[in-house]
């Protein structure tokens, strides 16, 4: 049984030490990576330039969709949505929500909060709806300071609304480093928490403890559940018993 406990610690704490040396890389690129050279803003609008049609008479134009498709696989895109003037989600890639839910509802609160609070002359139901699927595009922390929104009307030819496509782009060429990084370090941080609970089970049944409930309690809280298992465990008169010959 020692044999398996020592391979998966030593994985568990390798595994930790990937996740640090990403995590410092990370940091030590992020000024660079985070700078906006406008480079990826305009690759972006050169290319809803070319692919949205100039006019659709309505947002069920199969050529709309077409095209939201096409802009969704451009360089710098990352998600995009395909929105009716309702602010019904048409068409989503790789952004939050599902097709047929509304971006009133996924709006942060507090940005649709201040919304409401403005006067109804202030903004027309159009700029309403613009501005909180721009919110609800930008929604997750993580990603605030990496994407940018950007949104682009196509109107009917009678010049109303006929649909948005709001999207979100890649603030700098390279960007697109922290995705490695951050998946390699939530990989590392994976391996290494579940490493730990396994040796922790592994060990704790080798030694005849209640190994299921250990492990639970590493799981839940790591490096305490770590340090209470190994006072327990590790107490020099428990170890003398455990090792101390039977009587003849």
């Amino acid at each position: 049984m020692r044999s398996k406990v020592t391979p998966l610690l030593a994985a568990s704490v390798a595994a930790l030490l990937i996740t640090t040396l990403a995590l410092v890389a990370g940091s030590g690129k992020r000024d660079e990576w985070l700078k906006e050279t406008g480079q990826t803003r305009r690759a972006v609008e050169e290319s809803a330039a070319q692919l949205l049609p100039a006019t659709v008479e309505s947002a069920a134009d199969p050529r709309l969709r077409t095209a939201a498709v096409q802009l969704a696989q451009q360089p710098y895109v990352t998600r995009l949505w395909l929105v009716d003037p309702s602010g019904r989600i048409l068409l989503t890639r790789n952004s939050p929500g599902r097709e047929g839910d509304s971006v009133h509802d996924l709006a942060p609160d507090d940005f649709a909060a201040v919304l409401r609070g403005a006067p109804d002359a202030a903004l027309t139901t159009s700029q309403r709806t613009q501005l909180l699927a721009m919110a609800a595009q930008q929604r997750d922390g993580d990603h605030n300071d990496v994407f940018k929104p950007f949104l682009r009307e196509v109107s009917t030819p009678r010049g109303t609304d006929a649909a948005f496509v709001a999207l979100c782009y890649l603030v700098n060429p390279e960007s697109s480093g922290f995705t490695p990084l951050l998946l390699t370090a939530a990989a590392g941080l994976g391996i290494y928490w579940i490493g730990l609970v396994g040796w922790v089970f592994l060990d704790a049944r080798a030694r005849r403890e209640n190994a299921a409930l250990w492990a639970l309690l590493v799981f839940f809280t790591n490096l305490v559940g770590i340090l209470a298992y190994l006072l327990a465990t590790r107490r020099p008169e428990k170890d003398a018993v455990e090792t101390r010959p039977l009587a003849p």
